[in-house]
């Protein structure tokens, strides 16, 4: 189990991109950073202890498909996502519509096992459960990020800038691994989300926070 160290709480903290209305010091953009760190360190730990065969959970991944059990058949070519949801490729904005009419019919097309993410079609939120086969592939993320902002860059949430990176090359159907905030509640947002299970929400609630979340994920 890893927590956000301080040097990398403040790397990430110092270059983290705050919209104008959100407040730098809110539970959410708290939880943002630290969620952040978090990865990032245990990414870096990964590279330094040259490991192979990585599961990176979040402290709210339920272990919830697969018969209890983690498949034994991941790709060694990429990266894999066991849990999310996915969005709009590009568009926050036409995301609404676009989860209208296409989001059941992209994962209605997901076969069994493993599916490569087209990333012209969607993109996924959440990173509550990812497969690296090895340092490697953790290594292209932590440059990405490192490069990004020695260009001048901001951080966006860890979700974002794996996703603008396309490191993670498959997701697994049906997702291995569930989040469920009903119970414990959200280290980030400030209202429960619901169950996210197979890459969409199936009880989202309504939040007040709605316009943040929109704007970040």
């Amino acid at each position: 189990v890893f927590d956000a160290n301080r040097p990398s709480l403040d790397y990430i903290a110092n270059n983290m991109y705050f919209r104008h209305n959100v407040n730098k010091d809110s539970k959410r953009m708290r939880g943002t950073i630290g969620c952040f760190s978090s990865h990032y360190t245990v990414l870096k730990n990964c590279v330094e202890r040259k490991l192979k065969n990585i599961l990176i959970l979040e402290d709210d991944a339920i272990l919830d498909s697969c018969d209890g059990k983690i498949p034994d058949n991941l790709p060694t070519d990429g990266a894999c996502l066991l849990g999310g949801w996915i969005a709009h490729p590009n568009n926050w904005a036409k995301h609404a519509n676009w989860k209208k009419k296409e989001k059941h019919i992209i994962i209605d097309s997901f076969k069994k096992g493993l599916n490569k993410i087209d990333y012209s079609k969607f993109r996924f939120c959440g990173t509550w459960a990812v497969w690296w086969p090895d340092w490697t592939y953790c290594k292209k993320l932590v440059d990405y990020i490192d490069k990004w902002i020695k260009d001048g860059h901001k951080l966006r949430p860890f979700d974002i800038m794996t996703t603008k990176s396309k490191i993670v090359k498959y997701l697994w159907y049906p997702s291995v691994f569930t989040a469920d905030d009903t119970k414990t509640g959200s280290s980030i947002q400030n209202s429960i989300q619901g169950v996210c299970k197979d890459y969409y929400y199936h009880d989202r609630r309504k939040s007040s926070t709605t316009s943040v979340v929109q704007d970040t994920c």
